[in-house]
């Protein structure tokens, strides 16, 4: 289940003893979208002084089910669907949402050699990650606003963005999508990939990715939980501000080594997407068409009061304390 472990230990104070573990479960592998967090992660460890354990999983369904078994502490993943669908089963210990860290998609559906719109894709295969994943849903609302009747798609299971970009250049899919970055990194290393759709353009204002935790883990670790949102949303407003810092702490987390006009392209465009979540992201109007995204998708079948899945008590605090972000 978990593909990749790493664990932070800072800020302990010697002679202190074992600081406390924070588990922290992501919904993926690292990838240039959340990347990110590992200036959340070290800014609470050390100004809390817990150690920070972090585990990535295949999807955010994996992820989910680990934050309800009691695996994690907390989840940073796409696929808000499994935590409204939770919701309205009445557990005893619900999750919770404590911020959206990506308010706008910003996947584009790649197509190979033939396919040439997205009308073309009727009786072919469109691969996602797993069934009611974010792949799932912002496919499924592409092909719709294209008018193109989605019962005729073929939508297939590959696995995750490389997974499918693996299954695109082999021939196994004739679709799918994949995150900016990686999309354009595949056009310059696959033959014959072209854009679709731009999921940015249709739906603009999805929260596609958030920060969970179980109700009864909010309620015991408050002030953490508090110091963890307000990190993340400093982090979100310095992805957004400081675009070398953040090329280069993508360089240096993934590993991956391209020509510096494709970081720029991918960030670039997720700037003019206004993707990250600095203001915390659960405004009314984004979970309204979240969720109405989400009853297309079959996610759910009916939507589900933000009381019942998430809290902007902390989002809140922080903008009474340092405003709202402003946009360049």
């Amino acid at each position: 289940m978990a593909l990749l472990l790493v664990l932070w230990m800072l800020a302990a104070p010697l002679g202190a003893g074992p600081a406390p573990v924070l588990r922290v479960g992501f919904g993926s592998q690292p990838d240039f979208t959340d990347f990110w967090a590992k200036w959340t992660l070290d800014q609470v460890a050390r100004q809390t002084g817990v150690q920070v354990k972090v585990t990535h999983f295949e999807n955010g369904p994996i992820a989910y089910r680990s934050l309800v078994a009691g695996a994690v502490d907390v989840v940073f993943s796409g696929g808000i669907g499994a935590v409204l669908n939770l919701a309205r089963q009445a557990r005893a210990d619900r999750l919770m949402v404590v911020m959206a860290d990506l308010v706008a998609p910003d996947y584009i559906l790649l197509g190979r050699e033939g396919v040439n719109s997205l009308a073309d894709l009727e009786g072919k295969r469109v691969g996602i990650s797993s069934p009611g994943d974010i792949s799932d849903v912002l496919s499924r609302a592409m092909l719709r606003n294209a008018g193109v009747d989605v019962n005729k798609v073929q939508i297939v299971r590959v696995g995750g963005t490389s997974a499918r970009i693996a299954a695109l250049g082999s021939g196994a899919i004739e679709a799918g999508v994949a995150h900016a970055f990686d999309a354009i990194l595949a056009m310059q290393r696959v033959r014959g990939l072209k854009v679709l759709a731009v999921s940015g353009e249709i739906v603009p204002d999805y929260l596609q990715h958030i920060v969970a935790t179980r109700e009864s883990f909010l309620t015991a670790n408050e002030s953490l939980m508090r110091a963890l949102v307000f990190a993340h949303m400093d982090a979100a407003r310095r992805a957004a501000s400081d675009r070398a810092g953040y090329i280069t702490l993508a360089k240096a987390e993934l590993g991956v080594s391209v020509p510096d006009a494709v970081w720029n392209q991918a960030y670039d465009l997720m700037y003019a997407g206004r993707i990250w979540g600095v203001d915390g992201g659960l405004d009314p109007a984004r979970v309204r068409v979240t969720q109405e995204l989400e009853l297309e998708a079959k996610n759910i079948t009916a939507a589900v009061p933000l009381r019942d899945w998430g809290t902007t008590k902390f989002i809140a605090e922080y903008l009474r304390q340092k405003g709202s972000f402003k946009w360049r």
